[in-house]
């Protein structure tokens, strides 16, 4: 299943390309054109009105107000980009997790009652996950996650002032124990095989790690994006644009 890393590094250079033509589709170039515009304005208003030349400060400001409207009357193309470009995003998303492998393991369990006695065994010391939704016993909701991480020192537990969800490590088992739980209505656990990744340089803004297809396939595109315009620059969006218009 290691494969399934190159489908997702795939997968986020076409992600990058399919968006790229997106904003070149509708029209996010001259969004962009005019944003410049209107930051090179205000600069020069700024200095106009630092050597009080009164007339060049009517004359900008007359221009930046026309420039305003303008933007103004492209808000309706930033929010079709914006559209477009969620929708592509889930699209990507759900192929992803429809032909994920890691997924095809998962353990679920459904409406049980108080503690979930039940022990899960540590297949992989880099990092387990459980996806939990419960009911406290005063029917409140409860949803959220649990890591577990022998090798990283990791433990987390799911707890607010009136509940909590934790997990014990024992005999290289994990056991959830709860508190003021009624019921756990549903708890997906992805077995250990999940793709997990630790980030050094994201551990120093408090992310100790990367978890599961969508949070690689985020990282990658980032990457992938980073690297595109440190590299190549406007050279792909050029190309695209030729190509589409």
């Amino acid at each position: 299943m290691e494969e399934f890393i190159y489908i997702l590094i795939g997968f986020s250079l076409v992600y990058l390309i399919v968006v790229k033509a997106v904003m070149i589709k509708t029209g996010m170039k001259e969004v962009n054109k005019v944003n410049k515009d209107l930051n090179d304005l205000n600069k020069r208003l700024m200095e106009a009105s630092k050597r009080k030349d009164d007339a060049e400060v009517e004359r900008l400001t007359k221009e930046q107000q026309e420039m305003m409207h303008k933007m103004m009357s492209m808000f309706g193309t930033q929010m079709k980009m914006t559209l477009v470009i969620m929708v592509v995003f889930l699209t990507f998303i759900w192929i992803l997790n429809s032909i994920n492998p890691y997924l095809k393991d998962d353990i679920f369990y459904n409406n049980i009652s108080g503690t979930l006695n039940q022990s899960f065994e540590i297949k992989n010391p880099d990092m387990e996950a459980f996806k939990i939704t419960a009911k406290s016993t005063n029917n409140e909701s409860v949803s959220g996650y649990i890591y577990v991480s022998p090798s990283r020192n990791i433990l987390t537990n799911l707890t607010t002032d009136k509940h909590s969800i934790y997990p014990i490590i024992e005999n290289n088992s994990i056991r959830l124990m709860s508190e003021n739980i009624s019921v756990f209505e549903s708890v997906e656990y992805d077995n250990g095989t999940d793709i997990n990744n630790f980030v050094p340089i994201l551990d120093i803004i408090g992310i100790r790690f990367v978890y599961g297809a969508q949070g690689t396939f985020i990282l990658l595109t980032f990457i992938a994006s980073m690297v595109e315009q440190a590299l190549l620059g406007k050279r792909i969006s050029d190309e695209l644009e030729k190509i589409i218009k």
